[in-house]
């Protein structure tokens, strides 16, 4: 293609079948140390970096990122975003000439003791962050233009800005949380943690609410056993 990323390690993938209202389809990408890089695949065989001088091609952001969630009917992305938490960005798309794309940040937050590496939309507005040592978080986030490093100390019954953004929920697994899925099978909502070196979390997630099912620890390269 035309472009490359050739600055960071590419970790996670998101797509927008019309990024910021260009009306092509994008890739967005997690590039660990080198933030996030916009790739327009209008022409899947040949992507390319979209902006004319490739000044604005990627947002850098304050950490590592390791994964993301694209929000597409806003223009947005979520980043978890290594020892600096959750950073939601946003991106813009102007024709030209030239073609340029612009970047902003809309707000982020960081977590005591947490690295954040993986992320799953729950639901509108609810976001699941593997947060490393401190296993599975949810994360409310009503406004994020409002998301501040003091909404890790706010819950839903303790919002001291009155923001929306606030930690739901947390279960604290065993391992160290690197992704989580969350699938809703027969009326049962379950969150899967994939949890380092203690292999596998299940966990049901009723209303936000943790409980462990099961916990699958990796032994004899690829046996797994319960405990």
């Amino acid at each position: 293609g035309n472009g490359t990323s050739n600055v960071g390690v590419m970790m996670a993938i998101g797509y927008d079948d019309d990024y910021a209202g260009s009306g092509n389809a994008g890739l967005l990408i997690a590039d660990g140390d080198a933030g996030i890089v916009l790739f327009d695949i209008s022409t899947p065989n040949s992507p390319v970096l979209p902006d004319a001088d490739h000044a604005q091609d990627r947002y850098n952001t304050s950490g590592t990122a390791f994964d993301l969630y694209v929000d597409a009917a806003n223009d947005r992305v979520y980043v978890a975003d290594g020892t600096q938490g959750l950073a939601v960005v946003e991106y813009n798309y102007s024709a030209g000439p030239p073609i340029e794309i612009t970047w902003s940040l809309q707000g982020s937050v960081r977590f005591d003791d947490a690295i954040i590496m993986g992320i799953e939309q729950r639901a509108t507005g609810y976001y699941e962050l593997a947060a490393g040592n401190r296993g599975v978080l949810i994360m409310a986030v009503g406004d994020p233009t409002e998301l501040a490093n003091g909404d890790a100390l706010d819950s839903s019954s303790g919002d001291s800005d009155s923001d929306g953004n606030y930690v739901e929920s947390e279960y604290n697994t065993q391992g160290a949380g690197f992704s989580v899925l969350f699938k809703s099978v027969g009326g049962t909502n379950y969150s899967i943690v994939s949890d380092g070196d203690n292999g596998v979390v299940v966990l049901s997630d009723s209303s936000y609410d943790f409980t462990k099912i099961a916990d699958y620890n990796w032994i004899n390269f690829g046996n797994l056993v319960t405990n």
